[in-house]
């Protein structure tokens, strides 16, 4: 009867472990130095719930952080949309900012921006978002942006561009980041 017991406890126990083993995966995130050479390696293990798209990676990698929650929406064709944090305030820029989205004639996010927020100190930011022609993203890159104030503009520096790879079945296997036009992370699927 132990005998029995036990094994039955093993053959559940190797049951969960095999599932879970099965739903788990691999991922590598190599960092780069300035001169392009490998300086740091990570491997992660995952477990797979979701789909490998651009949420997936943004939720467990944080990368890329802002990104548009849609990148087609029918609703809006060769249109630009400015949404304000709040629509009831006086609209300007230091105290109420704006999430801007640019649709081409295919109804997909081709710009994105945010206006940036002096009192919480997040920067501005736009990306234009290159398409392949299965219309998933494959380009989105940060471009400098003006940033204006009531007495004054400046100019937003910071330069930054992921790149994306999928496999046949859709899924992004591979995200490259680049700052100033250098390689400087890459996260793949092993």
């Amino acid at each position: 009867m132990k005998t029995t017991l036990t094994i039955l406890i093993s053959v559940i126990l190797l049951n969960f472990s095999c599932k879970e083993s099965k739903d788990n995966r691999l991922f590598k995130t190599t960092y780069f130095n300035l001169e392009g050479e490998v300086y740091k390696t990570v491997i992660d293990t995952i477990t797979l719930i979701d789909t490998l798209d651009i949420t997936f990676y943004s939720k467990h990698f944080y990368k890329p952080y802002y990104y548009p929650k849609k990148f087609i929406d029918k609703r809006y064709k060769d249109e630009t949309l400015v949404v304000w944090l709040d629509s009831t305030k006086e609209k300007k820029f230091y105290s109420n900012w704006t999430i801007t989205y640019k649709y081409d004639s295919l109804s997909r996010v081709i710009e994105y921006g945010y206006s940036g927020c002096f009192i919480c100190s997040q920067l501005a930011y736009k990306y234009i978002i290159s398409y392949d022609n299965k219309n998933r993203p494959i380009r989105m890159t940060d471009r400098p942006t003006l940033i204006k104030t009531d007495n004054e503009s400046k100019s937003k520096t910071f330069s930054r561009e992921f790149v994306f790879l999928y496999d046949d079945k859709e899924n992004i296997i591979q995200i490259q980041e680049y700052v100033f036009g250098k390689l400087t992370e890459q996260i793949e699927k092993i």
